[in-house]
């Protein structure tokens, strides 16, 4: 079905804003950048900015809730055929694809992040949302209790935290490389270790003081 002449309008005016706020940030700096700024550089209204965006801030991060709810999406649809770890990783391998597919969206937002403490602090929020969705998808199979709920958030911090360093890497490269096959390896050394092995304390002390 054709959209109609006004859903058209709408998001092209949303993508004019988009890209308007993006060239200013850049050349001017967030903070130093305001909304009438934004929408004049795009030949539109400040009303205009604020129907589409409720803030500075979202127009740096544009469809983040959508993007979330993708993200669970992806995680239950792996869900009838894998363990909830197995569904989590499948996920957010799939999310490296939608990642891949919008890079240079992606890059121009990371530099526009990179610029500015409170978009790094918004950074960190939306980082949040992420991992709590990841501890939400670990603990729906699992008795609802204090002591899983804590391990599925520190199982949730473990697996963002090697996510995180992957699209590091994947951006300070350029976007070049496989998302997907990086987070791929990564989540594999997640599991079974860097040596491949698994890690007991006792074992390791043990061993500790057979060197000795």
């Amino acid at each position: 079905m054709a959209m109609s002449l006004r859903e058209r309008k709408k998001i092209k005016s949303r993508i004019a804003l988009a890209k308007s706020a993006h060239e200013l940030f850049l050349e001017k700096g967030f903070e130093n950048t305001t909304a009438d700024e934004i929408a004049e550089n795009a030949e539109l209204s400040r009303s205009t900015f604020f129907r589409y965006f409720k803030t500075k801030e979202a127009v740096v991060f544009p469809g983040q809730q959508e993007r979330m709810e993708l993200l669970r999406e992806r995680i239950l649809s792996h869900e009838e055929a894998h363990t909830p770890f197995e569904a989590v990783c499948l996920g957010l391998l799939d999310m490296g694809a939608h990642f891949m597919e919008r890079r240079e969206e992606l890059t121009a937002q990371r530099r526009i992040v990179q610029t500015s403490l409170v978009l790094q602090s918004k950074q960190l929020e939306i980082d949040r949302d992420w991992e709590d969705v990841i501890a939400e998808r670990l603990l729906a199979s699992a008795a609802q209790d204090a002591e899983n709920e804590s391990r599925a958030r520190w199982v949730a911090g473990a697996i963002f935290g090697m996510i995180e360093a992957v699209l590091r890497e994947w951006f300070d490269g350029g976007c070049r490389g496989d998302l997907v096959h990086m987070g791929n390896e990564a989540l594999n050394i997640l599991v079974h270790g860097f040596g491949g092995g698994e890690f007991d304390r006792k074992q390791s002390e043990n061993g500790k003081e057979r060197r000795r």
